[in-house]
């Protein structure tokens, strides 16, 4: 019998994981809000996912959602995400020490601009009302203006403009049509939506959510 309960906790034992890694720590050292030196992150009435982060000097204004799994890095320079934009899952935010051209090197979302998952946004300028793809990467000193869309998985190259009203993608990015009409209404309905959801997302982790509504 005590040869039994030995076998038993030497296989428990080689079933842990080993220790140190993220699903064995009885409390994640996962900070969604980090302070970094005096620069402390802001955000206005937004949904920020449980597992995304926002680092140093970030701004987020008003109606915006920073989705799960995303990084946001105010470390070097400053990150303003302005009201009702959606940044989606797994992009990554982040600002250069400063651009060969001497402008300033921060990153700026513009009002209802839509990012789609899996991003990079690099010491970059989005206008209002443009639309970015998903697994698109923007460099250094780029500029998409307003009502301008880049395709999914698209490149564009460091200090390279996105005229307003275009449709540009490819890698590197390239002329592809004008946007139409239509294109303007459904970028319209889809920041709408994105951000209808991601409000019942927020709600669901008030103190006292709705999810007990749902049970059979």
């Amino acid at each position: 019998l005590k040869s039994l309960f030995g076998k038993f906790r030497q296989a428990r034992k080689a079933a842990q994981p080993p220790t140190g890694t993220a699903y064995f720590e009885k409390l994640t050292k996962h900070r969604q809000i980090l302070p970094l030196y005096d620069l402390y992150p802001i955000h206005q009435h937004s949904f920020i996912a449980p597992n995304a982060s926002l680092i140093g000097e970030v701004f987020i204004g008003r109606d915006s959602a920073v989705m799960y799994g995303t990084v946001v890095r105010g470390d070097i320079n400053k990150v303003t995400i302005m009201n009702h934009c959606y940044v989606g899952e797994n992009s990554v935010l982040h600002t250069a020490a400063s651009l060969p051209t001497g402008a300033p090197a921060e990153l700026i979302v513009g009002i209802s601009a839509y990012v789609g998952p899996n991003c990079v946004l690099y010491s970059c300028i989005l206008e209002d009302f443009c639309q970015i793809g998903a697994g698109t990467v923007i460099l250094e000193g780029a500029r998409v203006e307003k009502y301008a869309i880049v395709l999914p998985n698209s490149v564009i190259p460091p200090g390279r403009l996105i005229p307003s009203k275009q449709v540009w993608g490819g890698n590197p990015v390239q002329f592809i049509r004008n946007v139409y009409e239509m294109d303007e209404v459904y970028l319209r309905d889809s920041i709408s939506s994105e951000l209808k959801a991601a409000g019942e997302h927020m709600r669901q982790l008030e103190d006292f959510g709705h999810a007990h509504m749902y049970d059979s």
